[in-house]
């Protein structure tokens, strides 16, 4: 059974960037609506 997302914070960690494919990767904790909460990545790419 899934949980739903309450929210994420960026981790005191540096982002990568990556010019060839121009995307960004964030560190980023994820928290649950059940208290839960699990270390990520976010990948951002160019719209």
């Amino acid at each position: 059974m899934s949980v739903p997302v309450a929210h994420a914070t960026p981790m005191k960690r540096n982002a990568i960037y990556d010019h060839r494919t121009q995307q960004a990767a964030v560190p980023v904790t994820v928290h649950s609506e059940d208290g839960g909460a699990c270390e990520t990545v976010l990948v951002r790419a160019p719209a």
